[in-house]
């Protein structure tokens, strides 16, 4: 273990005062799909090794010394790790809520019957962007009537489950109809309707997005027919930040830096680091404390970064 450069004259919180919103872990880079808007396996980095059962066990056990109100499990492909079902019934006999952020084309009965026990604790977010057509234009044939398989198996089962999509120009024409389609099929299901991100550094495209007028008002029907509330479409985040989705896109957002990546959301990757976006700490929680990290010098030189940064992103207004 190396060092860990600490700032001097830095009052380290005590573990009662330390309360974190959500942590997501990465634990693979590997996945089954290859969609259009996602970095994972697209990029000409060489395939990493992970992290042992062990090792993300104490990565677990040093994070939750703390308040934490979720974890999150995703990758790449969360379920392409034979020991996910175990890690994720350390975290809920915890007592802390467990998300599976996963594309649900390898999610079957085996592996719901080894969490029986945790079902309380445990939310599925099945990712699907579309229609059929446009679904499986953007992560491939055949995913979409996966995706409708395991969610009708966990509603057999009754466990719980949310649709994670990715708005982006690719599926903005049929999107309307998917969220009819959804409300028909899946009353009261909440939705998560993130932007695609083509200006971040997990990205390496960097091309603006360039609507055209088509686009733009296709994006305006969607915007105007979530905020009908005789749709009774139960959203995560709120209208509010999703009506500013058409600035994002046209490149016009101006919000005010609310973000709270690296102190109240953190991630970790496959090599157990925080990563404070675009950047890696090498300090890996399988052998640092938690609060020697975010003490750390270079802890606190990202957090100054990410506090003056004017990117017009979204995180900080949905964290």
């Amino acid at each position: 273990m190396k060092d860990i450069a600490v700032m001097k004259n830095v009052d380290k919180k005590s573990g009662e005062e330390y309360c974190f919103k959500q942590f997501y872990i990465a634990m693979t880079n590997r996945c089954n799909l290859q969609c259009i808007m996602c970095a994972t396996t697209r990029h000409d980095h060489t395939k990493e090794g992970e992290l042992s059962l062990e090792q993300w066990e104490l990565i677990i056990n040093n994070i939750t010394r703390f308040k934490v109100d979720s974890i999150g499990f995703g990758g790449g492909e969360p379920l392409l790790r034979r020991d996910l079902a175990e890690l994720i019934r350390i975290v809920s006999a915890k007592g802390i809520m467990v998300n599976i952020i996963t594309n649900a084309t390898l999610l079957n009965q085996s592996f719901l019957e080894r969490l029986a026990g945790h079902k309380k604790k445990i939310v599925f977010l099945l990712s699907l962007d579309g229609l059929e057509k446009d679904n499986d234009g953007i992560r491939g044939r055949g995913v979409f009537k996966k995706v409708m398989e395991a969610a009708s198996l966990l509603k057999k089962y009754d466990w719980t489950f949310y649709f994670t999509s990715v708005l982006m120009p690719e599926n903005f024409f049929g999107y309307i109809d998917f969220l009819k389609f959804i409300i028909q099929k899946y009353p009261g299901v909440f939705m998560d309707i993130q932007p695609v991100i083509p200006h971040n550094e997990i990205y390496y495209r960097r091309n603006k997005f360039k609507l055209d007028k088509a686009q733009a008002d296709a994006l305006n029907d969607i915007i105007i027919f979530l905020g009908d509330s005789k749709n009774k479409l139960n959203l995560c985040r709120p209208l509010e930040v999703i009506c500013q989705y058409k600035d994002y896109f046209i490149g016009s957002l101006r919000s005010a830096n609310q973000c709270k990546m690296g102190t109240a959301s953190f991630n970790i990757n496959l090599r157990g680091n925080i990563w404070v976006c675009g950047k890696e700490l090498d300090y890996p929680l399988y052998e640092y404390k938690l609060e020697d990290v975010l003490g750390s010098r270079e802890y606190l030189t990202e957090m100054t970064r990410v506090k003056n940064c004017n990117s017009p992103c979204l995180a900080g207004l949905v964290i």
